[in-house]
């Protein structure tokens, strides 16, 4: 695997880990992962990026080199993490509201 290869296979690896998690296309996944209990999976992205790099891995390599399925997608768990950590306001939808904030009264002392 040439260097460009392995870059653009580790940033699909953070692409396919940020839709997974952020996105409302994969909600119904997510819901179904949470009452199963493996919300860990559907919300990490160290976890989820180890999972879709070794997806990805599998379909760069196949099966015939197994260093490459082996290592590609500890790598990919790093990198989907270090992403994920780097700007997290790319991941914040511009168009969206903000949801409200409730402020509940506090307790009154006699």
């Amino acid at each position: 695997m040439k260097n460009s290869e392995m870059i653009l296979g580790l940033l699909a690896a953070y692409g396919l880990s940020a839709i997974f998690i952020e996105s409302t296309l994969f909600s119904w996944l997510r819901f179904i992962l949470r009452a199963v209990r493996l919300g860990k999976l559907a919300s990490c992205y160290r976890c989820l990026g180890f999972w879709t790099g070794l997806g990805v891995a599998l379909y760069v390599y196949g099966f015939d080199d197994l260093k490459g399925p082996i290592l590609f997608p500890f790598a990919a768990s790093g990198v989907s993490y270090l992403l994920s950590k780097l700007n997290p306001s790319l991941l914040q939808h511009s168009n969206s509201t903000p949801s409200p904030v409730v402020v509940k009264n506090p307790p009154i002392e006699i």
